[in-house]
């Protein structure tokens, strides 16, 4: 494409969002996965005309998206990503431009700075995250897994956490062991 303005790494550092102006496919959003030597295109997406920011979430399952007029008139934009695709989940009216935008650690807020912004937006905005909790039950085929009861308890698994580590569980915790 003609310019790069934004780069981001999904937080497993297995795709790299990249954004910009007049790309070659014509698609400003695009998701690249990374297999540690090259670059594979997985998904791309029409912004309009430039892409200044972009950033994951911090559980990797959404990325806002923000720049300058887009084809939907929203400038904030945020799709769901499911590892092979992007989905638009929402979008708002910021203003004009929007150049820089972060997700909280916790993922409940995102943080959008630029200007030109409209009647009752300040040129820092901090946005409420909503998730949507899925209802379906969940099985040990799409869980994580403590241990193994079948085995005995030689194959009960152990956590540590260091200090200053981080950990985001949605979703049950099952502990599958021996006692």
């Amino acid at each position: 494409g003609t310019t790069v303005y934004s780069m981001n790494w999904s937080p497993d550092g297995r795709y790299l969002a990249v954004g910009g102006q007049a790309p070659t496919s014509g698609n400003e959003i695009q998701i690249y996965s990374f297999s540690g030597t090259s670059l594979t295109l997985v998904d791309s997406k029409d912004y309009g005309t430039t892409v200044y920011s972009m950033n994951w979430s911090p559980d990797g399952r959404y990325l806002a998206v923000g720049g300058q007029a887009p084809t939907s008139g929203n400038e904030i934009q945020i799709y769901s990503f499911s590892g092979s695709s992007l989905t638009l989940v929402d979008s708002k009216n910021y203003g004009n431009y929007v150049n820089s935008m972060n997700w909280s650690p916790d993922g409940r807020y995102l943080a959008v700075g630029g200007n030109s912004f409209s009647t009752g937006h300040e040129k820092i905005e901090v946005y409420k995250s909503d998730f949507v909790n899925t209802t379906t039950p969940q099985s040990l085929t799409n869980s994580v897994v403590f241990g193994d009861s079948a085995k005995g308890s030689a194959y009960d698994a152990y956590l540590r956490l260091m200090p200053g580590a981080s950990v985001n569980l949605t979703g049950k915790m099952l502990y599958d062991n021996v006692n």
